[in-house]
């Protein structure tokens, strides 16, 4: 019931069974069902599935303060539009990051991402999100809250798109290798993209879901 009388955390979970539900068989398909299932588990550390589990579910979350705000009436106030900027430029660092897996791997061999090359790429990503805040803050500045709020998820899937474009023809390359039947990092640039991109369209289906939701309560 509550799930029905708050549409944003009927988003938000629904976001998060999709991510579980989705990651197993993509995982599996895209290294081409050639493995056992737990085995190809096992060479993803647990930690880093949970931290980019979380990381998705706590931007979705943070994109649909101002939708939210917006539907009941109430006012955007700087520390909403701060959270909003904090996870749309985390999001950006994060497709940053997967992109430069692809990368890497790609460029390299077998030993391409030994720890201080996904380390380095970890620091530019950090580094890249001071500098997405930055630009978002500009956004927020001059944007009313609906405006910046749209033009902050045209640039997920813009990022997202982009991003896309590289992975998977990496990991097509990855997986005609002799050396491995897929790319491990490759897969997790495809598995970001997919996730930026279904974020970033939260907003404007929990706008669209409110408004049915809306309707059919005034109708007799």
């Amino acid at each position: 019931m509550v799930l029905v009388k708050r549409p944003a955390i009927t988003l938000v979970v629904l976001y998060a069974i999709a991510l579980l539900v989705f990651t197993l068989p993509v995982w599996y398909a895209a290294h081409g069902g050639q493995h056992d299932l737990a085995k190809l588990m096992r060479r993803y550390h647990p930690v880093g599935y949970t931290i980019w589990f979380l990381l998705m579910v706590g931007c979705q979350a943070a994109l649909l303060i101002i939708p939210v705000r917006l539907t009941e009436r109430r006012p955007v106030s700087r520390r909403d539009v701060r959270i909003t900027i904090a996870a749309a430029a985390a999001a950006m660092a994060a497709l940053l990051f997967a992109l430069g897996l692809c990368v890497a791997e790609t460029v390299g061999q077998d030993d391409a991402l030994y720890p201080g090359v996904w380390k380095e790429i970890l620091g530019i990503a950090i580094l890249s999100w001071l500098g997405w805040a930055w630009l978002f803050h500009r956004y927020a500045r001059r944007d009313a809250p609906a405006a910046f709020s749209t033009r902050v998820s045209r640039w997920l899937i813009r990022g997202s798109a982009l991003e896309l474009l590289v992975a998977v023809p990496t990991h097509v390359l990855a997986r005609h290798r002799a050396h491995c039947c897929a790319g491990m990092y490759t897969f997790l640039g495809i598995a970001f993209g997919m996730s930026v991109m279904a974020l970033a369209f939260g907003p404007a289906v929990y706008v669209l879901y409110r408004n049915r939701l809306q309707r059919k309560r005034a109708q007799p």
